[in-house]
């Protein structure tokens, strides 16, 4: 059970994780905490700044952070012996933390290792005062500091993992305790390499850490909670009605985030996918909710949208070969050139002597570099924005593009396209009719249902 920065960001958050690790705990729980929400950016502009300003400039900002993680004890702890152990823990973190700011001041330099050792505090300091937490309510608890079982290399910042290693370790020193029946409480994102330095996995990493220890534990089920109600068809911020996707495919949860959905990013949770242990996506604010149980495959068979996102800020760009030329070598020669200079590319056609090319975010170095490629060209850039549309079996259907074409008439749609799989199609139309053809799609969704 993997638990986001939002779900402990403070002491009503972290009452709620309490409340639904208590409901599971017969299921014999592995509870993996990220920081509370907001302390990691905090540790990490901290210690960057320390090796610009005098250590005790940055005192206040450690404070700050100190009485965040106080002021959760305080209201979340009843019983005062555990309350009082639990502060000194917190208030001996806060002191290693200052010696370490301390430290790189007095060096000017903020090295990947210091960022590392900074930046594990805010693991460290939610996972200590929840299990704290759970033995003020009885519950048979026991803190397992992460960096003794997840072993990596020294590529500070984003260490890969040695699952051999990190699966030995396992078995040393989580089957004993999941054997007597605890609730075993650590961190994610933190890690060790070789020489027991402390090392992360980077930004995601809480739910990797989660991936890597169900996949070398060989568990039921994998559980990421945050403060969403699964995967969504849509955003809802746009989308008022959008529905939760009971469940979805690795390869549908793939296209999304390749498209800028923000959905569980799909490197985060591979280990599992390879071993196919089910990840469920719920929420911790409304445990009743079922989430979106996501699995290698799909038990949806008939062609069928099952989302849409919409991806502002893009262009599309079309570029005329001269016929004299051969289109096709020269095409893909400026292909290869937009390619290479960094460009992000969200989808490419071909037809007859024309290029279309669709870029994502572009800035002043997008534009440059297009000039520079296509000197002597004749091109045409237009601002546009994407709908993503993702579901299950699209290529196989015709109904299914021939309906969205239709529907989409009415916001003059620039180009439909097929994106990397069948599992997806890509259709831009200008900046202003995004948020329509958005809602306009998504009906779709909600008449198959």
């Amino acid at each position: 059970m993997k638990f986001g920065g939002t779900s402990v960001k403070n002491a009503s958050a972290m009452q709620n994780v309490l409340e639904i690790v208590k409901s599971r705990k017969e299921q014999n729980p592995v509870v993996v905490l990220s920081a509370c929400s907001g302390i990691t950016d905090k540790l990490i502009r901290l210690i960057q700044d320390a090796s610009k300003k005098p250590a005790k400039i940055m005192m206040k900002e450690i404070e700050a952070i100190e009485i965040h993680h106080l002021n959760i004890i305080e209201e979340l702890i009843r019983k005062k012996e555990i309350k009082k152990h639990c502060s000194e823990n917190v208030q001996n973190m806060i002191q290693q933390l200052v010696l370490l700011v301390e430290g790189v001041s007095l060096l000017r330099e903020c090295t990947p290792r210091s960022l590392d050792a900074a930046v594990s505090f805010g693991e460290l300091l939610s996972s200590t005062i929840f299990e704290a937490a759970c033995r003020d309510k009885k519950l048979d608890s026991v803190f397992l500091d992460a960096r003794h079982v997840m072993k990596t290399n020294s590529d500070f910042t984003q260490a890969s993992v040695d699952f051999k290693e990190t699966k030995n370790l396992a078995n040393k020193n989580i089957y004993p305790l999941s054997n007597k029946r605890k609730i075993i409480i650590t961190q994610g994102f933190i890690g060790s390499d070789d020489n027991g330095v402390t090392t992360t996995l980077g930004r995601g990493g809480s739910d990797y850490t989660a991936a890597v220890l169900g996949s070398v534990l060989n568990t039921d089920e994998i559980q990421i909670w945050t403060d969403v109600n699964g995967v969504l068809s849509a955003d809802p911020r746009i989308v008022h009605n959008a529905v939760t996707i009971p469940e979805m495919s690795f390869d549908e949860i793939r296209e999304l985030s390749y498209y800028g959905a923000k959905v569980l990013h799909p490197d985060t949770i591979k280990p599992a996918i390879l071993r196919k242990i089910p990840v469920r996506v719920l929420n911790t604010f409304h445990p009743e909710n079922e989430g979106t149980l996501i699995t290698p495959g799909t038990k949806v068979k008939s062609a069928r949208i099952r989302a849409v996102h919409l991806k502002k800020n893009c262009i599309n760009l079309s570029v005329e070969v001269p016929h004299t030329q051969n289109p096709e070598i020269q095409a893909f020669e400026i292909l290869s050139q937009v390619y290479k200079s960094g460009i992000k590319i969200v989808s490419t056609s071909i037809v007859d002597n024309k290029i279309f090319v669709t870029i994502d975010n572009p800035n002043e170095s997008t534009y440059n570099s297009i000039k520079n490629i296509l000197y002597g060209f004749d091109y045409k850039i237009e601002n546009v924005s994407l709908l993503c549309i993702c579901g299950v079996n699209l290529l196989k259907d015709s109904d299914i593009l021939q309906k969205v074409t239709i529907i989409l008439n009415r916001f003059e749609p620039k180009s439909v396209l097929y994106g990397f799989s069948s599992n997806s199609l890509i259709v831009s139309v200008p900046n202003g009719n995004g948020a329509g053809a958005l809602n306009a799609v998504h009906k779709l969704i909600l008449d198959d249902k």
